[in-house]
């Protein structure tokens, strides 16, 4: 199955229809709550990257500001365990 939707592809796997390869900061509170579990003990490297982009004139939305900051606190901290690079 092909998804186009990360919260659709969880779903999926959330009711049985497979293993999805997943960023562990979109389903950190399904592998709390036990719903999800990890297929594999260690983090995969990705090939690819994922950037936060939004419209020139909104770079001072204070929902923005916020999601921007939370983000980077949260890679920050991945950074710090070791789960990414860069």
């Amino acid at each position: 199955m092909l998804f186009d939707q990360f919260s659709t592809l969880i779903q999926a796997a959330v009711v049985g229809l497979g293993v999805a390869l997943l960023p562990a900061l979109l389903v950190e509170e399904e592998l709390s709550s036990g719903t999800l579990v990890k297929a594999m003990d260690r983090p995969l490297r990705s090939c690819g990257s994922y950037y936060l982009v939004w419209p020139k004139e909104r770079g001072a939305y204070p929902p923005l500001v916020k999601f921007r900051n939370w983000l980077s606190a949260e890679c920050a901290v991945a950074a710090s365990k070791g789960v990414v690079s860069g």
